[in-house]
């Protein structure tokens, strides 16, 4: 028999359950921060194969920056600025992930993970994109950033199922109705 534990004056949710959605979102901003990383590190690749002199990691976010704010963060502390706020964009992106994974009533599939990380990295760039009207997605290859976002979901997925297990489980008995 276990016992539920018990509700905190004030608290709406016993603290174990909010301490396991607390480890859920910092270890989904963690799973973030290695999409950042996984993103920074393909467009370095890309830009040392293709030999370009500014790389892309600081020049897109220098771009937002300087089209948001009208020219006023354009020097180089302004495309260190745009670097860190690119990755903490990452990382609340992750603990959003985790913290819809952590709503679900069943562990999610990799798959699922897979597939709302993708997606929340693509909508995320495409709204940075239309906000700041810097046309990323024309100076950028398409099919780069595609690849940038599925690379940087796959880490997320990867870093989320090693680190959170409970969130993610890989299942063969995916359509049995028990949990």
């Amino acid at each position: 028999m276990t016992v539920a534990p018990p509700a905190l004056p004030g608290l709406s949710v016993p603290f174990a359950a909010r301490s396991r959605k607390a480890d859920a979102l910092r270890e989904g901003a963690t799973a973030g921060g290695v999409a950042a990383i996984v993103l920074i590190l393909w467009f370095l690749a890309l830009d040392l194969v293709e030999g370009r002199e500014l790389p892309s990691v600081v020049w897109v976010p220098l771009a937002v920056l300087e089209r948001l704010t009208g020219g006023a963060l354009s020097s180089p502390a302004g495309a260190v600025i745009g670097v860190m706020l690119q990755g903490l964009g990452c990382c609340a992106l992750g603990a959003a992930v985790a913290w819809l994974l952590a709503r679900l009533p069943r562990a999610a599939t990799p798959g699922v993970t897979l597939t709302v990380s993708f997606l929340g990295l693509q909508l995320a760039f495409f709204v940075l994109d239309g906000v700041s009207g810097a046309g990323l997605f024309h100076r950028l290859r398409p099919w780069a950033v595609i690849a940038a976002n599925a690379l940087a979901a796959g880490g997320m997925t990867l870093t989320l199922w090693k680190r959170q297990p409970r969130l993610i489980e890989g299942r063969r008995d995916l359509w049995d109705d028990e949990p």
